[in-house]
């Protein structure tokens, strides 16, 4: 009951009025009518010439500047290279909210710089409220192949070699195209090509509009113009590693009418990659001492084919209706190989085994996304209404044959092998409808609400049968079928308002969850419910035109992945095997930040409460000598962080971005066996690149990074860093781009830990394909892109968690 009042206090607010804004947007062109890209429009008041709002040209040299009070303003607009225009008194008034100027035309400015003509950039890297944006257009980026390329590049956000992406080494980031929130995986990043990408936004720390879960978000907005007609890219690329090869092809295209604007992106890679591993682990027990010392070959080739189409229909100024579908079709095929001793040492003797495992994992992965949305402008004060209907449905077909054999120091059979095949068919269903409002009012301030409504289901069903003397049968004490239940009610309300240089935001968003994990097979039920308040502010000061300095807050909450609460039983070998937890409760992060700018070098200060956390804790039996990974809660988690970036043209052929991190991080929990987790540690991280513009269309960037030693949970992290080299020809009078990029040229890359706790002694070493090289040609055709409209989809935060 709770619940349903606060949503229909939220969904009441959507109706209030407040007051009156208005918008104010043109085009700029040259002498020959081409259009000026970047070039900054500033609107000035009449009465004494301050500037009140600004913007940017987009690549069609139109500009947009919305949220502006009714009154008289001028209109300036300056362009390097060119002379800057200033506009009689312009009135912007209740009858005509949205004054369109129409063209604007500069006159050239020319100045000769000996045979060398510059051009003029937006800068690498720009701060906003609460908000980091990269300007891929720069020629900071030129290196750059794919989206997972760009994202590398900015400052702050660590890409592991997985492509996994982390906020700082600490958070994991939600992704969003022209902002539409997609669960994109690595793959699918590396799909989008770089070249139709031309900004990055980085929010490092999401207020309460954004979902519960949602710590961070990048959204990635891809080029863009009004003109009618087509536009696309193809693209082809190589992959060589140390040991396979790997390759790539795809492309996209955009076609729009006056009304109707399509967009369509298919792409198909085969992935080769795999990793070394060496490791060790000692169990002591009352009848002696067993070490098991592996070495292992971990192979997985991945066959991804993704594709995505939209449809916008603009039925007049005020209303528009879209559509999109995205799917993923993957086979994929998992080897590991693993060589491991058993050496036992009991009275006085010692006896050595070798277990040989082959563990083969073949899986077809179909999923199909479907988004039905609706953005409206419900009057003249400029009140809007977005309203989002998703489907998702992920189907998976796995099977695991497993063998393991048991042999003497000489090769000789000790006894019979070990030998199971299984069967993990799964399928995960969600639905979700959500709506968001807002509405202008006073002369700089905005009401934002919205409610969210999302109804998951999943149904895994486990089948291992086991090899026995008739041949396969029925292994029930390794079987389990589990059926997932998920229902979410969510609203929030947010203002934001604006004082001269000062600006406020500050929100509170509700969360209701209610979840039954049913394993039909243990006749086991769990049911769960909870309710979450969270609320956040944001503040910010300008201090002068290059100083600035903001802080924040913000509660988040995180729950668990569907296939981390699946109770299932997976084998790595017969001595170690992962599961899942039912019982995992959800997290409750707390984040605050404060950061201080002076030009281009940005200061900041970060302190993180995290409870709850969940993690994968090995639990060994020092009997049967058998260690299972299982998902447990932590109780706290603190960690405290000082970095600053730094991005600096040093010539006009050299530019540098730099970016050091000095954190400590404090963990207590009690471990599930017993014993305390009290880990405490300080580390930092170093990494930086330098992009040299040598001329006749070539590009040359330098980049590394450097992670010191740390400590994680019950582990010691060893340290690890790497260099690498890219170059970029632009052919073809500027249709094509041509990169090779060489990765980890040391090859220096590694993951060592080790952890000594309770009856657990443990040691792995693990080295990745990080040295690679790639090459990579992509074409671009056509004249022109639509303006894809920014909106984040409804279900996108329970389709990142069934990944």
């Amino acid at each position: 009951m709770k619940t349903f009042v606060i949503l229909t206090g939220f969904l009441s607010a959507c109706f209030t009025s407040f007051g009156q804004l208005g918008e104010l947007k043109g085009r700029v062109t040259d002498g020959n009518q081409k259009p000026v890209e970047y070039a900054t429009a500033l609107v000035l008041s009449a009465a004494d010439s301050s500037m009140v709002k600004g913007g940017l040209t987009d690549t069609t040299g139109r500009f947009a500047i919305n949220s502006l009070p009714l009154g008289a303003y001028r209109l300036r607009i300056t362009a390097l290279g060119f002379a800057s225009f200033t506009s009689q008194f312009i009135m912007v008034s209740s009858h005509e909210s949205v004054m369109d100027v129409g063209s604007i035309r500069l006159t050239a400015e020319s100045k000769n710089l000996g045979e060398i003509i510059v051009k003029g950039e937006r800068p690498v890297v720009e701060q906003s409220m609460g908000k980091l944006v990269l300007n891929v257009t720069n020629s900071f980026f030129k290196t750059a192949t794919n989206a997972l390329d760009v994202l590398r590049r900015a400052p702050g956000l660590l890409v592991n070699q997985d492509g996994a992406i982390s906020v700082k080494g600490q958070y994991t980031p939600v992704v969003y195209i022209d902002g539409k929130q997609l669960p994109l995986t690595a793959d699918e990043l590396r799909g989008l090509a770089a070249s139709d990408i031309d900004q990055v936004e980085v929010i490092t720390n999401a207020s309460a509009q954004f979902d519960g879960e949602t710590r961070a978000v990048i959204n990635i907005k891809l080029k863009r113009d009004k003109a009618l007609g087509w536009k696309g890219s193809l693209y082809s690329g190589y992959r060589q590693n140390q040991r396979y090869t790997g390759g790539e092809v795809g492309g996209s295209a955009t076609y729009k009418t006056k009304q109707w604007a399509y967009y369509g992106r298919v792409g198909y890679s085969l992935s080769n990659d795999y990793l070394l591993g060496l490791g060790r682990r000692v169990v002591q027990s009352s009848t002696g001492r067993t070490e098991f010392n592996n070495d292992q070959l971990y192979k997985w080739t991945s066959k991804p084919l993704t594709y995505q189409f939209s449809a916008d229909l603009t039925a007049n100024a005020s209303h528009q209706f879209g559509v999109l579908v995205k799917g993923n079709a993957t086979a994929s095929t998992d080897q590991l190989t693993n060589l491991n001793q058993q050496t036992d040492y009991a009275n006085e003797r010692v006896n050595t085994v070798l277990l040989q495992t082959l563990n083969v994992n073949q899986s077809r992965n179909q999923s199909v996304a479907i988004d039905l949305n609706y953005k409206g402008k419900l009057n003249e004060r400029g009140d809007e209404l977005t309203v989002f209907l998703d489907y998702a449905s992920y189907n998976t077909q796995k099977g695991q044959d497993f063998r393991n054999d048991y042999r003497s120091f000489e090769g000789i059979a000790q006894r019979s092998p070990m030998v199971m095949r299984g069967q993990f068919p799964s399928t995960i269903r969600i639905r979700s409808f959500r709506a968001d409002y807002s509405h202008p009012f006073g002369k700089m301030g905005k009401f934002e609400a919205g409610t969210k409504l999302t109804w998951t289901t999943t149904d895994s069903d486990l089948r291992y049968d086991t090899l026995a003397a008739e041949g396969f049968v029925f292994d029930p004490s390794r079987s389990n079928h589990f059926l997932y239940d998920e229902k979410i009610t969510a609203a929030y309300a947010q203002l934001s308002q604006e004082w001269g240089n000062t600006q406020l935001q500050a929100g509170l968003r509700v969360e209701n969850t209610r979840s039954v994990g049913n394993s039909l097979t243990l006749n086991n039920s769990v049911d769960r419910s909870y309710f979450r308040w969270l609320p956040s502010v944001k503040v910010q000061q300008k201090l002068s035109e290059t100083d600035m300095v903001s802080a924040g807050f913000s509660r988040k909450m995180r729950r668990p992945a569907f296939w981390e609460l699946n109770p299932f039983t997976l084998y790595v070998d017969p001595y170690m095997y992962t599961e899942g937890n039912p019982f995992l409760l959800p997290v409750t992060n707390n984040t605050l930040d404060l950061t201080y700018t002076h030009r281009d070098v940005t200061f900041s200060l970060n302190y993180t409460l995290d409870k709850d956390v969940f993690v994968q804790l090995p639990i060994q039996d020092d009997q049967t000598k058998i260690v299972r990974y299982t998902r447990v809660n932590l109780d706290t988690q603190r960690r405290a962080w000082f970095d600053v970036a730094v991005t600096h043209a040093l010539t006009k052929w050299w530019k540098t971005q730099h970016y050091a991190q000095l954190q400590y991080a404090q963990t207590q929990s009690a471990y599930p066996t017993g014993g305390l987790i009290n880990t405490q540690a300080w580390s930092y991280y170093l990494d930086g690149r330098h992009t040299f513009t040598l001329g006749k269309g070539y590009n040359l960037d330098l980049s590394y990074y450097y992670s010191s030693p740390s400590a994680s949970y019950i582990y010691t992290v060893a340290s690890n860093g790497t260099l690498s080299l890219g170059l970029q020809k632009s052919v073809l009078k500027g249709r094509g781009n041509l990169q090779i990029n060489a990765n980890d040229l040391l090859n220096t890359y590694r993951e060592l830990f080790y952890g000594q706790f309770a009856n657990l002694d443990v040691w792995t070493l693990q080295k990745r394909n990080s040295r690679q090289l790639t090459l990579r040609f992509t074409y671009t055709f056509g004249r022109s892109t639509f303006n894809r409209n920014n909106r984040n989809s409804g279900s996108a935060e329970e389709e990142g968690r069934a990944r």
